[in-house]
């Protein structure tokens, strides 16, 4: 139930989040929410910097490119330098484009790839921000957008609506009042702001639309912030407003799952990374197909048939029956367990490409696997069986949506992710000095890191 206005000032969830989140500081998180953090910054650099040159990102920076403005932020994996919310639209749709970006269920999206080009592209518009301040933004964005997506869960996704781009708008708002210091009233109407731009529909999985929504989202935020900060007025209990974003977005209200503290205290410890390049609800799937061609090393061609079983929503999320080109097989759990069968690696974005679905085994595969669908799975669960030729039936289940435990043995998988994804297209001394420069982000400004990637490019 919605709480009552009174006065002229309302007492309602919008403040309450808005002043749960605007506390975090960065020397009083824990240790492990500071390494995630950071963490969260060299992963979305690394897929950002991956993903230069692509079609999406290409088409967009000619676009934002003809248009007249201050240049005051960075257009990563480019000389070009673009006004604030320009920045953060294209560098926002830049980290999206290969889907390879980390994932937090409370949204069933990406935080981080919405938070960090507002706040970085903000950063550079503000000058000599320090990284511990990011960071604590980071944090405080990540937090509003997870407890708004907990707010309008389920039927907001299910009714179409990419949290990504919708709760992240609101997210992004937050984040970028965190950073410029406003006040608690100042953000209630960014986050409003954010709110009466928000948009994004699932009918764009598969499309250029989709990274396209992390970019929006990002402007949006940082936009509302900064017209909040110089005085446009707006609603301040935009969540709870009877013509508000929940009731015109969602028919659902779970006031107490949005107030609620998460299992680890702070909801950007269950950021969960991609280690394949693909849609993260094709990620258990895969691991289990692994697993069981590891374990019994059977070849492609001995597969008779596949049985795939994921939970349910992720039948209008991944599962496209036959994909034409590299964006659709990124959401083809088809697709994506016939690459995993016939030994490709699937955590080189380059695999998911047009002539890779044309590989006759990689066809012959695809058509042999079955895609079903259990409401009692687990979100991001899978449970797989394959059926050889000689008679064998072999059984695995995984499960991708369980967050680490080993902070530190994360730290080694997304660096070597980053190595290995940056490495090969701008050389390993950018990719040495990006990942030294997010190592010491935490003790030093922004301005180091900006530094090093507009080297990469020289």
């Amino acid at each position: 139930m919605r709480e009552k206005v009174i006065g002229a000032v309302p007492q309602g969830l919008t403040r309450r989040l808005v002043q749960r989140c605007m506390q975090a500081r960065h020397d009083e998180l824990p240790a492990d929410v500071r390494a995630v953090a950071a963490q969260c910054v060299l992963d979305w650099l690394g897929v950002s910097l991956a993903a230069v040159g692509e079609a999406p990102p290409r088409i967009l920076l000619e676009e934002l490119a003809s248009r007249a403005g201050a240049p005051e932020a960075m257009a990563i994996g480019s000389a070009l330098r673009l006004p604030a919310a320009s920045a953060a639209e294209y560098n926002g749709t830049l980290g999206h484009t290969l889907d390879y970006d980390d994932v937090n269920l409370a949204i069933t999206g990406h935080a981080s790839a919405v938070l960090l080009p507002a706040l970085v592209a903000l950063a550079e518009q503000q000058g000599h921000v320090s990284g511990a301040r990011l960071l604590a933004a980071l944090v405080a964005g990540c937090e509003m957008t997870c407890r708004i997506g907990k707010l309008i869960a389920p039927s907001h996704y299910e009714r179409g609506f990419h949290s990504t781009s919708t709760a992240g708008s609101l997210g992004a708002a937050l984040a970028c009042s965190h950073l410029i210091a406003l006040s608690e009233e100042q953000a209630c109407v960014a986050v409003g702001l954010a709110a009466t731009q928000a948009s994004g529909v699932k009918a764009m999985f598969g499309s250029m639309g989709k990274p396209w929504h992390a970019g929006l989202a990002a402007r949006n935020g940082l936009v509302a912030a900064r017209l909040a900060a110089r005085g446009f007025t707006g609603p301040l209990d935009i969540l709870e407003n009877p013509q508000g974003f929940a009731s015109a977005y969602s028919g659902d209200f779970r006031q107490d799952a949005a107030l609620e503290e998460p299992p680890h205290g702070w909801h950007l410890r269950s950021s969960l990374f991609k280690y394949h390049a693909s849609c993260y609800g094709t990620s258990a799937c895969m691991e289990a197909l692994r697993d069981l061609a590891r374990t019994h090393a059977f070849a492609a061609d001995a597969v008779e048939s596949v049985g795939v079983v994921v939970h349910s929503s992720s039948a209008t999320v991944c599962n496209i029956q036959e994909p034409t080109n590299e964006t659709e097989a990124k959401f083809s759990l088809r697709a994506c367990a016939a690459m995993t069968l016939a030994g490709l690696d699937t955590s080189v974005p380059q695999t998911f490409s047009t002539e890779i679905l044309q590989l006759p085994q990689v066809h012959r595969l695809l058509k042999r696997v079955d895609v079903g669908f259990n409401a009692d799975l687990p979100r991001m669960a899978s449970k797989v069986q394959v059926a050889l030729k000689d008679g064998r039936v072999l059984h695995c289940f995984h499960d991708a949506g369980l967050p680490a435990q080993e902070w530190q043995a994360q730290q080694d998988k997304v660096e070597g992710k980053f190595h290995a994804i940056v490495t090969p297209l701008f050389g390993a001394e950018c990719a040495r000095r990006v990942s030294l420069a997010v190592r010491g982000l935490a003790s030093s400004s922004l301005d180091p890191l900006t530094g090093a990637l507009q080297d990469c490019i020289r």
